[in-house]
């Protein structure tokens, strides 16, 4: 399968560390009721259970009764905007990176759009949007189309050190062996982990033959399940950074491959991060 990568969600993610070998004897699993709650973007306090919409579990969101809470399907009338829309800025000339927001109204598709965007940062962290008719388009419009929507949602970032706003997943032949190799350009499996930015967003231009499941679990419903478990021993550790991860994982390495010693630079790293009243989870494969 092809899939575009774009720029925007963290707070969707699992570590995969060993963190556990830091703690001798597992304490007691204690009261739930006797763990402190706290509220996220409110009043978050560290080793506390944060509550609200981000505090969630896959069997929340299952069966046809609840597609609703998660899914958007795009309407005849929204496709006519995004229409409207591609014709103007084709007409003008206007190149993909020079797009601006109102070079690309969407009179009542961009308010579900930023609704959307406000559910994804300050609610439950993800969505899911369908009905986008891939097979209208021809490549640039379909990027320019994806990147406008992107307007909607935020600034756009670079996913790597070569620049890329939007990015294509799909194995080319890299050697997914070879330190800094994007698993996104193999076809290994790509483990949790979560992007640099506020927002991150797939579109799916081609289903895959086999396998290219996508699948995610919120970051914050770890960190209070360790608690809930009695393990704020792991949280401590976890939220302290007393563990590693080599240089070219957390910001990359010129060309997307290691060039430097033989031995990469090693970097603390925490994953829990406790901050103007939120929790927030950086994870990055080890």
């Amino acid at each position: 399968g092809t899939w575009l990568k774009g720029f925007a969600v963290a707070d969707l993610n699992q570590f995969h560390y060993d963190v556990a070998r830091t703690v001798k004897i597992p304490p007691p699993i204690p009261d739930e009721a006797s763990i402190p709650r706290s509220q996220q973007g409110e009043d978050v306090q560290p080793y506390t259970i944060v509550e609200g919409p981000i505090y969630w579990k896959a069997a929340d969101f299952k069966g046809e009764d609840n597609a609703h809470k998660w899914q958007y399907h795009l309407t005849e009338q929204d496709i006519s905007e995004v229409d409207i829309a591609l014709a103007a800025i084709q007409e003008k000339g206007i190149k993909i990176e020079d797009l601006r927001k109102e070079d690309f109204p969407l009179p009542t598709l961009g308010p579900k759009l930023e609704a959307i965007r406000d559910e994804v940062v300050h609610g439950k962290g993800f969505h899911l949007i369908r009905g986008f008719p891939t097979e209208r388009y021809d490549r640039w419009q379909t990027v320019a189309i994806y990147y406008a929507f992107g307007l909607h949602w935020g600034n756009p970032q670079a996913q790597n050190a070569k620049g890329h706003i939007v990015g294509h997943i799909k194995a080319i032949g890299t050697d997914p062996k070879l330190v800094g190799t994007r698993p996104y350009t193999t076809s290994v499996a790509h483990g949790y982990h979560s992007d640099g930015s506020d927002i991150a967003t797939l579109l799916c231009l081609r289903d895959a033959k086999e396998g290219g499941l996508s699948n995610w679990v919120s970051s914050v419903s770890i960190h209070n399940e360790l608690l809930r478990r009695g393990r704020k021993d792991l949280v401590e550790v976890l939220t302290r950074g007393e563990f590693w991860l080599p240089a070219h994982n957390v910001w990359g390495a010129p060309e997307d491959t290691w060039t430097g010693p033989e031995d990469p630079a090693w970097v603390n790293f925490p994953l829990f991060h406790y901050h103007h009243n939120r929790l927030s989870v950086q994870a990055y494969e080890g």
